[in-house]
């Protein structure tokens, strides 16, 4: 346009001066020279004017650019604040896990201490035991001597008797003999059943404690299994946080990808003027697929609560049947041992407060995820107001 302008009014010059004055006239040759001069000056008048314009364009859009490096470097400070509070949030995490270990190791050096003292309480009583049985093995030895003592003074007296009447008592002494061998005979059966019944008593005593033992073994094992249950579902919902998280991490990135989209798009409306009815439908349209995640994604998460109560509902439903098993194997065990049903309800007891603490458990666990769910919907209301101002900066910029 600049170089145009000048042709004509080079042009219009001439024909100005060829209409003026001759060719080779002083008067005509000054004047051109003064026409040249208002010429050279309106020119350069152009020049600074269309130059301090140029200037005055190149500082808005400078000052554009630094708006625009502000709003980003304000996007990072907000990142990093995020960053850091995620971090603050996992370092609380691990604190708790080992906090819980500390606990579940205290438990265990408690139930070794316990399963110490009732070992020890084991052998005091096979002591006891072994030593009544001794006394009773004494005490036979002296009925024994006893009655040996009783037999020699008995026939202490038979011989003075046969020394008066030797003849008469030959035949009783016969028959005493014969009948003391009988009774002797008795006294040995008698004796022999006395230690079979208490050999007897000895192995029902073995056995009871053997059944003690396989009910305690039992009851350690179904111990064991409750805690496998547990660990496995903290792995669960470990794992459930990891896939969140990835989730989160691949939701930002398309924002980010939409966010470069966007910046593109507004270079391209400054470039392009006539095409800004067009690109703004591209936006209309992108702002509507967003809706549309954002629809799809509340959708998801309804399903995945969803998904979480009826694994609640159905590991509630295990427990209680197990807990139906164990009360009928308590009844049983009732009916033959009024000392072991103290021990099972002292026992249940201790499952019903285990019990209470998982409860609990799960609560903390549903508030913190509502809560993170909260935090979500912010962040989303956040980035929702900023695309908003985006675009009104747009539309002030093109008008």
């Amino acid at each position: 346009m600049y170089f145009e302008i000048k042709r004509r009014t080079l042009f219009s010059m001439k024909l100005y001066l060829l209409s003026v004055a001759p060719h080779g006239y002083p008067t005509a040759q000054r004047r051109r020279k003064k026409q040249k001069k208002k010429k050279k000056k309106e020119e350069e008048e152009k020049e600074e004017e269309e130059e301090k314009e140029e200037e005055e364009e190149e500082e808005e859009e400078e000052e554009e650019e630094e708006e625009e490096e502000e709003e980003e470097e304000e996007e990072e400070e907000e990142e990093e604040e995020e960053e850091e509070e995620e971090e603050e949030e996992e370092e609380e995490e691990e604190e708790e896990e080992e906090e819980e270990e500390e606990e579940e190791e205290e438990e265990e050096e408690e139930e070794e201490e316990e399963e110490e003292e009732e070992e020890e309480e084991e052998e005091e009583e096979e002591e006891e035991e072994e030593e009544e049985e001794e006394e009773e093995e004494e005490e036979e030895e002296e009925e024994e001597e006893e009655e040996e003592e009783e037999e020699e003074e008995e026939e202490e007296e038979e011989e003075e008797e046969e020394e008066e009447e030797e003849e008469e008592e030959e035949e009783e002494e016969e028959e005493e003999e014969e009948e003391e061998e009988e009774e002797e005979e008795e006294e040995e059966e008698e004796e022999e059943e006395e230690e079979e019944e208490e050999e007897e008593e000895e192995e029902e005593e073995e056995e009871e404690e053997e059944e003690e033992e396989e009910e305690e073994e039992e009851e350690e094992e179904e111990e064991e299994e409750e805690e496998e249950e547990e660990e496995e579902e903290e792995e669960e919902e470990e794992e459930e946080e990891e896939e969140e998280e990835e989730e989160e991490e691949e939701e930002e990135e398309e924002e980010e990808e939409e966010e470069e989209e966007e910046e593109e798009e507004e270079e391209e409306e400054e470039e392009e003027e006539e095409e800004e009815e067009e690109e703004e439908e591209e936006e209309e349209e992108e702002e509507e697929e967003e809706e549309e995640e954002e629809e799809e994604e509340e959708e998801e998460e309804e399903e995945e609560e969803e998904e979480e109560e009826e694994e609640e509902e159905e590991e509630e439903e295990e427990e209680e049947e197990e807990e139906e098993e164990e009360e009928e194997e308590e009844e049983e065990e009732e009916e033959e041992e009024e000392e072991e049903e103290e021990e099972e309800e002292e026992e249940e007891e201790e499952e019903e407060e285990e019990e209470e603490e998982e409860e609990e458990e799960e609560e903390e666990e549903e508030e913190e995820e509502e809560e993170e769910e909260e935090e979500e919907e912010e962040e989303e209301e956040e980035e929702e107001e900023e695309e908003e101002e985006k675009k009104k900066k747009k539309t002030m910029y093109i008008k």
